[in-house]
């Protein structure tokens, strides 16, 4: 079952251990969000809890203590329009200028992303997803 208060809660969940455990993957740098549309539908969208939506946003753009490089959508689905509809009154000119989107199928992410920080299942060389979601888990469980 898709919860949206859910998956923003799990995104500050996993931001805040990132900023605590020490820099492997230059973080100093900036973060590079992917958003991986594949499976999303318009019933997705009825899901969305505006306030929440509103409050990640700001933080986002306004208090996260990690500057955006870029923000990726891969696998962009056809109603990808009723998407930026949603989230473009909540989101800054300037963050809305570093969105980059991706076909399914595509390739272009990797002009962007080097392979080393892409799971396996991306075409990238960082470990399966399984792998990397279980490393998370454990270093969410420890702190």
């Amino acid at each position: 079952m898709y919860h949206f208060t859910d998956i923003i809660k799990v995104f500050f969940m996993v931001s805040d251990i990132r900023l605590i455990t020490p820099d492997e993957n230059g973080l100093t740098d900036g973060e590079i969000p992917i958003f991986d549309m594949a499976g999303f539908s318009l019933r997705h969208l009825t899901k969305v809890v505006l306030s929440s939506l509103r409050c990640y946003m700001k933080y986002t753009q306004e208090a996260h203590p990690v500057r955006l490089k870029q923000i990726h959508v891969i696998n962009c689905a056809p109603f990808l329009d009723r998407v930026l509809a949603l989230l473009k009154p909540f989101m800054k000119n300037e963050v809305f200028k570093l969105i980059h989107f991706h076909a399914p199928g595509s390739d272009t992410l990797y002009k962007f992303v080097p392979l080393e920080m892409l799971p396996n299942e991306y075409g990238g060389k960082a470990g399966s997803i399984e792998v990397l979601k279980k490393d998370m888990m454990e270093k969410l469980n420890t702190y």
